[in-house]
This record gives C-alpha cells, sequence and structure tokens, in this order.
C-alpha cells in the first residue's frame, strides 16, 4: 500500500502539490491517448493487429531516439518549466487536431512527434521535481512522484471501456484536454512564473 500513501502524501506537500496535480493530469491524457489511440485506427482506418502492433513500435522507436538524443539540444538550452508547459500545449493541441481525421498516411508524421514531445514531458517534469525538492527529501519526493504517475496510468484503462464504448475518438478528447487542463494550472502558479 506504500504506492497508494505516497499519492496521498503527494498532495499534502505544500510546494510540490501543484506540480504533482499537474503530472497526474497530464500522465492520465498521455496515457488514454497512447494506450487507446488503436482504437481510434481501427475505427477510422480500419487496421488490423499487425499494424496497429507495427506503429506501436514505430512509435516507441521515435520515442528511444527522442530520449536518447533528439531532446538534448531543447533541455540543454532552455529551463525545464518552460520547456514542460510548452509541451503540454503543443501535445494538447496536436491530440485535439487528430479529431479531424487526417489520412492514414499521416499516422506516420505525428507519432514521431507525438513520441518527441512524450519524451520531452518526462524528464523536464521529473527535473521540476526535483529541483523543488529540498537535497534531504529529493529521494523520498521523487519516489512519491512516480506513484502519482503509476496512479496516473493505472486509472486511464479503468475509464475507458465506457468511454470507448461512446466514441472511438475519445483517445484525442481526453488526451488533449488533459494536456491543455495541465498547461492552464501549471500557467496558474505563481511560483511557476516566478
Amino acid at each position: 500500500l506504500d504506492g497508494f500513501k505516497d499519492v496521498i502524501k503527494a498532495f499534502k506537500i505544500k510546494n510540490l502539490r501543484l506540480i504533482f496535480a499537474v503530472v497526474f493530469i497530464f500522465c492520465i491524457g498521455w496515457s488514454f491517448f497512447y494506450e487507446f489511440i488503436s482504437v481510434t485506427w481501427i475505427s477510422d482506418y480500419g487496421f488490423d493487429a499487425a499494424k496497429v502492433g507495427f506503429f506501436y513500435a514505430y512509435g516507441s522507436g521515435f520515442y528511444a531516439i527522442s530520449s536518447g538524443i533528439l531532446i538534448r539540444p531543447i533541455v540543454d538550452r532552455f529551463r525545464n518549466n518552460v520547456v514542460f508547459f510548452y509541451t503540454l500545449i503543443a501535445n494538447g493541441l496536436l491530440f485535439l487536431f487528430l479529431l479531424i481525421k487526417p489520412p492514414p498516411i499521416w499516422v506516420w508524421v505525428y507519432l514521431p512527434v507525438v513520441n518527441f514531445l512524450g519524451a520531452l514531458l518526462y524528464p523536464t517534469s521529473t527535473a521540476m521535481v526535483s529541483d523543488m525538492a529540498s537535497d534531504e527529501e529529493q529521494g523520498e519526493v521523487l519516489g512519491i512522484l512516480q506513484s502519482v504517475q503509476a496512479a496516473a496510468f493505472g486509472l486511464s484503462p479503468l475509464a475507458a471501456g465506457s468511454l470507448l464504448g461512446n466514441n472511438p475518438h475519445m483517445p484525442m478528447v481526453l488526451g488533449g484536454s488533459s494536456m491543455l487542463l495541465a498547461a492552464l494550472l501549471l500557467a496558474s502558479s505563481m511560483q511557476w512564473r516566478r
């Protein structure tokens, strides 16, 4: 039950509860989008299991390349909070853009972009939490962050069945809305603006 205790504790740490809430919201959006975009591909494009698997592998390859190489010039040059904020907005808008049902060829284009942006979100949010914690509490706080992320990843599939049953485009709606809500919440914080 330590993970549940950590999630509760996350919202009791005054100077970090906002960033934990932002991470929780964006992780729900990311999880819902990435885990269930295949429902949209099957519904809109008629993809079979092999094609869905191929595109997940294709996107994951870009995530790995982005995490290891491509994001470095950005995270080295700009502050973490700035990168994190604008990446949330870009991902939210991209997810919502997909509601126009672009032709299937666009999957080749948007998957690398989505995964590049995802590769920016996780290290910048972790660095922000790390920077906001004192040296003595840093290990515990980063463990709490992992619990918050895990809770979000665990909750999104619980809502998936009913939401996807009503509309196969919910990955874009919920994913994009969550990203933009997280950015709005972050922007409302005086601490973040400083």
